[in-house]
């Protein structure tokens, strides 16, 4: 019994074992392998939704996705997620991402992705919450290509330290205190499960095709990523994933 009254069991506090997340190089190689899966051209229609197989419009290129750095705000870490495409589809980026960590939990194989990006092949994919993810820059390469000898280049190089210094500010600061108040990103992982994602337990289209999976509440009828500005030059985004 301490000074206050209250009992503490000794015993129970030394026993306790803290589950802490580290994304080391190990991890990283991991994650940067796993996000590799997206890039190139692909049927991404089943990381939307209200799009079919057959329409042209599910075909996406993507041009880069990584995952290198760990931004540290308010005390939370966040593994900085970028993906460079030529336009993204509505929930695209979310689903890409809820895959990925879905993988990295070990909750799925690192083959379903392959899977799920097959034209004939349909399965319902996790959504990441929305919270964490931006429109960083547009590129306008074809622009500044044609125009290289008359234009100046439009771009954000000579801005990128003001830029930084931006989004720890603001957008950064914001996606922490909010993760912090609302855990939202904490909630969705907990969801992460062969209860809530039967299809996550599939290794092959055979195993999944035509199946109907329960629908899970994330939220993926009621936000839409405005992220498909820059249609033809490509644009890029970036999701903070907060380390579980």
């Amino acid at each position: 019994m301490d000074d206050s009254g209250c009992v503490e069991d000794k015993a129970g506090v030394e026993n306790k074992e803290e589950r802490k997340f580290c994304y080391g190089e190990e991890e990283k190689e991991r994650f940067n392998r796993i996000l590799n899966h997206y890039v190139g051209s692909h049927n991404f229609h089943n990381f939307t939704t209200r799009t079919k197989a057959e329409d042209p419009a599910a075909n996406r290129y993507i041009v880069s996705f990584h995952a290198n750095k760990v931004v540290t705000v308010e005390g939370i870490d966040f593994v900085k997620c970028e993906v460079v495409g030529q336009s993204f589809m509505l929930h695209q980026i979310r689903k890409m991402i809820g895959m990925a960590v879905a993988v990295v939990r070990n909750c799925a194989s690192e083959s379903l992705i392959e899977t799920a990006l097959q034209k004939d092949v349909r399965i319902n994919v996790p959504t990441a919450p929305e919270v964490g993810l931006y429109l960083d820059e547009c590129f306008f390469s074809s622009y500044n290509q044609k125009w290289k000898d008359s234009h100046e280049e439009l771009s954000m190089k000579a801005y990128e330290e003001e830029a930084e210094e931006f989004k720890m500010k603001f957008i950064y600061s914001h996606i922490a205190s909010t993760e912090r108040e609302e855990g939202t990103v904490g909630l969705w992982l907990h969801s992460l499960n062969h209860r809530n994602y039967p299809d996550l337990r599939a290794c092959s289209g055979d195993a999944i095709e035509g199946k109907k999976s329960p629908k899970v509440d994330d939220g993926a009828d009621t936000i839409e990523e405005k992220s498909n500005v820059g249609e033809k030059n490509g644009d890029t985004a970036e999701i903070q994933s907060v380390k579980q």
